[in-house]
């Protein structure tokens, strides 16, 4: 019960201060105390600090919630503001970025400079980052593509984070915190069906139905995926704790979506392989309210709804060979067809990428029949040229950036991490998260971070339960 309280007034507090005082002015006042409190909490208890800063950057986005409404006059005419720790900056970094960096050079200072030396981690990510560089330096030497520092910081991000988690996680593995991160993992799903659930009633009440739900159901998919391994509910036993998980689930990317189904479906081959007890109750239970809060969608939320369902054409367009993708499937698949063209004309290039500064052209399979491109896609100057240094999946930037052998390496590092726990015998959860994260460690920095979080507790062989 005490959980539950304490869970609902975080609930609470992060409805409110994402939903409304971040639209106000008020907002930076506010992201600005709660930077401070947590950098005193840092200072007092390092280890808690590493993990509330964490836990905010996984449940406070950089964006709001109607961000697809809003885009325009958030990003261009600045009619509209969204004040949280993501988004205020100093200089060239957000508050939230420093509040990583803080934790980083307090865990190094604490623990003296001394870490113990990961002998596969540290070498590959190193040597992929020299040969970025080296890539970098050649690609600008022949075609002067564009040189921006925005670019730069925008590009070696997840390297950095990968590193910062990796000192937070040897601090935390040193104080012996990993099980309370660990409880805060498990119980995250009840924090986002909380929310949710305030999320889609203010929606309802304002008639103003929003398209984001600012949940990380990639998180609370780990916690499903251990239930149906491990065979039992534990907490979620509790039938209100297991309407919430499954709230928690609500999440209308198209990765997601397809994520969800298929790690559904290994979970319980994987326990027909092993002959463990096969529990129909949990898919019943996950069939019943899945489709309750759908039919819920359909009666109070028409626009969330016809959203869902166009999302969910991506099945269509897998399984079937009539199925049509949709435009923004099409702009991903393009680009990945243009760049793999452009990379195939220079083996270097296809191996180690074209560097942090890589530019590349739709020429070879122009972007036709997909509707509208706009600034939602590419920025003015992108657009104007016609070319473009963004892109719209982990696969195509890291292929453009790194080649196909930094691609392999992005893919291989959480296989590897997850690996590695499984022969520790870790908890299924740490194993989890590494392999579920594959998609968007490379775009959120505060999965990258916890990507490095987990190698760096897993130096050492120590097994932590819930």
């Amino acid at each position: 019960m005490n959980n539950l309280i304490y869970i609902l007034s975080l609930a609470i507090i992060s409805f409110i201060y994402v939903d409304y005082i971040a639209a106000l002015p008020l907002g930076n006042t506010i992201s600005l105390i709660i930077f401070t409190i947590f950098i005193f909490i840092s200072i007092r208890n390092l280890s808690l600090g590493i993990i509330l800063s964490l836990f905010y950057g996984i449940t406070t986005m950089e964006y709001p919630r109607d961000i697809l409404d809003v885009y325009s006059a958030l990003q261009v005419t600045n009619t509209v503001s969204y004040n949280v720790m993501n988004t205020i900056t100093i200089g060239p970094l957000s508050l939230l970025v420093y509040l990583f960096f803080i934790n980083t050079f307090l865990a190094l200072y604490r623990l003296k400079m001394i870490i113990y030396y990961e002998k596969i981690f540290l070498p590959i990510m190193l040597s992929i980052l020299l040969i970025a560089f080296i890539s970098t330096f050649l690609n600008l030497l022949k075609v002067h593509d564009i040189f921006s520092y925005g670019l730069l910081i925008t590009n070696i991000k997840w390297f950095l984070f990968i590193f910062m988690g990796y000192v937070q996680g040897y601090y935390i593995y040193k104080k012996n915190y990993i099980n309370t991160m660990l409880q805060w993992f498990y119980l995250l799903p009840i924090f986002f069906g909380l929310r949710n659930m305030m999320f889609l009633t203010n929606d309802m009440v304002n008639m103003a139905p929003k398209l984001d739900l600012m949940n990380q159901a990639y998180l609370s998919l780990v916690v499903l995926i251990y239930i149906i391994v491990k065979g039992k509910w534990g907490i979620y036993e509790n039938i209100f704790y297991r309407l919430l998980l499954f709230i928690s689930l609500l999440n209308f990317s198209r990765a997601f979506l397809v994520f969800f189904a298929f790690s559904i479906m290994i979970a319980y081959f994987w326990k027909a392989h092993e002959k463990i007890r096969f529990n129909i109750s949990l898919i019943v239970n996950l069939s019943i309210i899945m489709g309750l809060l759908v039919l819920g969608l359909y009666l109070y939320n028409e626009r969330l709804f016809n959203f869902l369902l166009w999302k969910l054409n991506v099945f269509d367009a897998l399984f079937s060979s009539s199925g049509e993708m949709s435009g923004s499937g099409k702009v991903r698949t393009l680009e990945l067809q243009n760049i793999w063209y452009i990379l195939s004309q220079s083996l270097y290039e296809f191996l180690f990428g074209k560097g942090f500064f890589a530019t590349y052209t739709l020429e070879a399979f122009p972007l036709t029949n997909i509707g509208v491109i706009d600034l939602k896609s590419y920025s003015m100057d992108q657009l104007n040229s016609g070319i473009y240094y963004a892109t719209h999946s982990f696969s195509s930037s890291m292929l453009l950036k790194y080649g196909i052998v930094g691609l392999s390496i992005y893919i291989s590092l959480p296989l590897y991490l997850a690996y590695k726990l499984y022969r520790q015998n870790q908890n299924l959860i740490l194993i989890l998260i590494p392999i579920i994260l594959i998609y968007s460690y490379y775009w959120r920095i505060e999965f990258a971070l916890l990507i490095g979080l987990l190698f760096g507790i897993s130096t050492k062989k120590k097994k932590y339960e819930i």
